[in-house]
Parts: C-alpha cells; structure tokens; sequence
C-alpha cells in the first residue's frame, strides 16, 4: 500500500514565482492525505488525513474489531458502544490534537474534572484512535483502546475515583496526546441553564 498519488515539482524559478495561495493550499492537503484503507475495510473512515501511512482491516469474525497496521507496528482496536445520556465534559478529536481547553495550541492536552464526572471523547474531524497510556509503554491500550470515526464517533466514562489517565491516538503520534485527571477537591464545572439564569437573576 502506498500514498495514491504524486505532486508535481517546482523545477523553475518562474514556476515557483507563479505559485499561488491555492496550489500551495492543495499541496499541503495532499501531503496530510495519507490513511490508506486495506482492500477488505468498510466504509469507515471519514476524511483521510494522518501524517503517515496506515491500514485499518477488520477482523474476520470478530464484530467491530480492527487491526491498524503503521509504521510502528500492528495494532488492534475496537469501536466504542454508543453513548447514552449528556456528558459533564467533552473532549474533542481535531485534525492532529485532543481539545479540552478551547486551544489547539496545547502541548498535552490537560483537563481536570471532579469525582463522579462523566466525560466524552467526541470525532470532530477525520479518524482517530483513542487509547490509554502513552506510546511506548507496555500496558498502553489496557483500558481502552477505541477506532473513532464518523460511524461511532463518540466514547462515554464515568470515573468514580481519583486518577490520572494518560491518552494518545496511534496515527498522530506525537502531537496527538492528552491527560485526565480526576480530582477529589475540584468543584464541578457544568454549563448553566438559561432556566436557572432566570432563576438567580427575577
């Protein structure tokens, strides 16, 4: 399996000079395309993007279970169970970055959330992975080790006690990684109502 396709090189000075906003704009495009889907693999994957190759297969007999094969190494993943009910935080999958703080900016993604919370991890764009740990360790995927995409783009958990989880996704290795941490003493965080701004404010 290779990259599907071949950019056109800049050879003379006047070809360079008459480069526009557009073609400069499509070669970046082009060069950020490359998740390459295995010949036996459904429709799944949205928008493909990752910075470099990969497969995704199913596994024969084995309902919503994939094999990602990269560069690094092969991996296996699941896709989540639908999510039920409204989430007291949410956590989105960008282009190349998990966004908790409203920035892409972020080195490591942090977001700290009280006892008892409920979190979501959201596709926004393209296909991911969602998997513990951090890369390079033994035990990462232990916990969870989840395929977002426009099919199943949404994983729920509730944490009922203190810790501190480290997540990354495999294709967008090393930018893509964030922390949870979930905290006795923090006072939770939940989105006011217009109702109960009506409320405080008669």
């Amino acid at each position: 399996m290779g990259v599907p396709f071949q950019l056109r090189q800049f050879e003379t000075a006047t070809d360079r000079a008459t480069m526009r906003p557009t073609h400069i704009l499509s070669a970046v495009l082009l060069l950020a395309t490359c998740v390459v889907l295995g010949d036996r693999a459904p429709a799944r994957a949205s928008a493909p993007h990752c910075a470099r190759p990969a497969a995704i297969e199913p596994i024969a007999g084995v309902p919503d279970t994939y094999r990602i094969l990269t560069p690094r190494g092969a991996f296996v993943v699941r896709t989540p169970l639908p999510p039920s009910g409204t989430p007291d935080f949410v956590i989105t999958a960008e282009d190349f970055t998990w966004d908790a703080d409203g920035s892409r900016l972020t080195e490591v993604d942090t977001l700290t959330v009280p006892i008892g919370s409920t979190l979501r991890w959201h596709l926004a764009t393209g296909i991911h992975t969602l998997t513990d740990g951090r890369d390079g360790d033994p035990g990462a995927g232990g916990q969870f080790d989840y395929l977002l995409d426009e099919t199943q783009p949404d994983f729920d958990s509730t944490f009922t006690s203190p810790d501190t989880l480290d997540y990354f996704c495999l294709f967008h290795l090393p930018t893509m990684v964030g922390t949870l941490i979930v905290s006795g003493t923090v006072t939770p965080n939940r989105p006011v109502t217009l109702g109960e701004v009506k409320r405080r404010y008669r």
